[in-house]
């Protein structure tokens, strides 16, 4: 995990600025390169190897410079093939097995990665640049460009370091609420600051900033329906191997790992397949505090730790468990924001950046999470109600909800298979998942220096699991069957048939007074003015004042609460 910069002319000194904005994404070592056609720059966190092998820029043949972001899975296997091929290797760097493959086989070998990743990938002779970001979405890029100038970073912070002004998109439309955090595709709130998409590849001729090659890493998904040799639809024991498998291939490195326990399904399996590979394995969730004056939290609000420590006990895991409190919910919302660098909405996101702080300090620079299970297995109502619908209707259907028909823009059509449903759960992958869950997750792991890992987004995995047709994973108006099936048996019956209840800080955390005297400040005209042509703050204020036993319209207003602070952290010219 490290974070990458660079931008197409010579400049030591803004390179210098924006790999320091960067640190903490990698605390282990920095480097940088210029020429007279490009600057790069790198943090590194070693995790597979030590920083002296894996220092970046890595240069081959004074022509290709790599800075590359992330961890190759099957580094390993790609360095045996090149050196079938006859290619030679100094050190147990993934990077250089990365380079090398880049050097022989061009922007293709990207299609063999399995990882998650952004690269930069300069060729010094053909005046070339490319740029690319892991099918699930995993590692941030962004670009500014302006006319003929081209700059990137894993990090806004970065692009600011480099000089440039941040400012609202134009076509950004403000109204009394002001919309989620989550922009799919390549959008962002930010003028001429644009995201590459999941799996997206695109090369860059420099001399004019005119771009040759823009497509994609994805494989066509083929949805087949094959009996097993034991008569059945579907062989549990192959799900269960393809999870082992996705598992222990996150678990490459030599640095300390630590798993997110939620309590759902999607993170005992993780855990159980876990245990096969470490002993007494970290453990980590989040408890929530009761009210001062007694109020217990709503009944779900503890279920998952409950169940999380229960599972502790019987995997016997070395587990800790964080007691959230209103007040530090309040305490790091800003520190959320900044952390993040984009808006959000999600009201559970500041008790993530509590977590990501308490597992730091237990000493984790790797953690694993569940995230992606419920997008590939449908987890959620909505999914059971695509299940219900007549094939001609879901097949008509631009996309589920608007996140989705916002990816559907950017979604690999050639890549769809014969099944509606997981065309869906496709576009949830590649949009949700991506631009919310691993986001959020990646960045406030970094934010600690830590690199956060989903077993369940591997391409290899994410391809085995859409390969299944939906018909298995919903049946009787029971989702997520088939990971119910296969673990019966070996995961706890409490898990098994626990009904989802989402991840979700109390009731109570927004209507408390302290909570509420804190968000009426932040929501008045005065505190960062120009907000004010896009939020109307006294309807805003209204609307949060009413709502002081109304928890829905309390979470409401957190998007403008998020937006405002985000445009005074980062100083945004509306």
């Amino acid at each position: 995990m490290c974070g990458i910069h660079g931008f197409n002319y010579s400049d030591s000194k803004k390179i210098n600025s924006m790999i320091e904005a960067s640190n903490s994404r990698g605390p282990d070592g920095n480097g940088s390169y210029s020429d007279k056609n490009i600057t790069l720059g790198h943090n590194l966190l070693a995790i597979t190897e030590h920083s002296s092998s894996s220092k970046q820029p890595w240069i081959l043949n004074d022509r290709f410079v790599l800075c590359y972001n992330g961890e190759v899975y099957n580094y390993e296997q790609l360095r045996s093939d090149l050196k079938s091929d006859g290619e030679t290797f100094e050190t147990d760097s993934d990077t250089e097995v990365l380079a090398k493959g880049l050097r022989s086989h061009g922007i293709n070998f990207i299609h063999r990665l399995e990882g998650m990743y952004a690269i930069a990938w300069y060729d010094k002779h053909e005046g070339t640049l490319v740029l690319a970001r892991d099918t699930a979405g995993a590692k941030p890029l962004y670009t500014y460009i302006k006319d003929d100038k081209l700059v990137f970073s894993s990090s806004i912070k970065s692009l600011s370091a480099a000089g440039i002004n941040l400012s609202l998109r134009p076509n950004v439309k403000g109204g009394l609420l002001y919309p989620s955090g989550w922009q799919i595709g390549t959008d962002t709130y930010l003028k001429d600051i644009s995201k590459l998409y999941p799996g997206q590849i695109i090369k860059y001729r420099l001399s004019g900033l005119q771009k040759i090659v823009d497509e994609h890493a994805h494989r066509k998904i083929v949805t087949v329906d094959k009996p097993t040799a034991s008569g059945r639809n579907i062989d549990y024991e192959e799900f269960r191997y393809n999870v082992s498998e996705s598992v222990k291939m996150c678990l490459m490195g030599r640095r300390p790992i630590g798993l997110y326990l939620s309590g759902g399904l999607d993170s005992s399996m993780i855990l159980h397949e876990l245990v096969q590979y470490q002993n007494k394995p970290k453990t980590f969730t989040t408890r929530f505090q009761y009210s001062d004056d007694g109020r217990r939290p709503n009944r779900e609000a503890n279920s998952d730790a409950d169940v999380a420590q229960q599972l502790s006990k019987h995997y016997g895991t070395d587990h800790t468990e964080l007691l959230v409190t209103e007040q530090d919910y309040i305490d790091s919302f800003e520190d959320t924001v900044w952390a993040l660098e984009e808006p959000f909405e999600n009201k559970s996101t500041p008790a993530y950046y509590v977590l990501n702080k308490i597992v730091s300090e237990n000493g984790i620079v790797v953690t694993l999470a569940g995230d992606g299970g419920d997008e590939l297995f449908t987890g959620y109502r909505r999914h059971l109600a695509f299940s219900k619908m007549h094939p001609d209707e879901l097949r008509k259907m631009s996309s589920p909800t608007r996140f989705e028909r916002d990816s559907m823009r950017w979604f690999p059509s050639e890549c769809l298979s014969n099944d509606p449903i997981n065309n869906i759960l496709y576009q949830e992958c590649l949009g949700r998942v991506a631009d919310d869950f691993l986001i959020r997750n990646d960045r406030l792991g970094m934010n600690f220096s830590m690199e956060a890992r989903f077993p369940l987004t591997n391409r290899k995995f994410r391809e085995y699991a859409l390969s299944i047709p939906s018909k298995y994973k919903i049946q009787n108006s029971v989702t997520k069957v088939i990971p119910k099936v296969a673990y019966k048996g070996l995961l706890p019956d409490y898990v098994i048939n626990k009904q989802k209840t989402g991840w979700s800080i109390p009731k109570f955390f927004l209507l408390n007074n302290n909570f509420r005297d804190w968000a009426m400040d932040i929501l008045s005209p005065n505190y960062y003015p120009p907000t004010e042509s896009l939020l109307d703050s006294s309807k805003i204020l209204d609307l949060f004042a009413a709502s002081s036993r109304d928890y829905r319209a309390s979470q409401k207003c957190l998007g403008s609460i998020a937006f405002k602070i985000w445009a005074k952290l980062f100083k945004v010219s509306i």
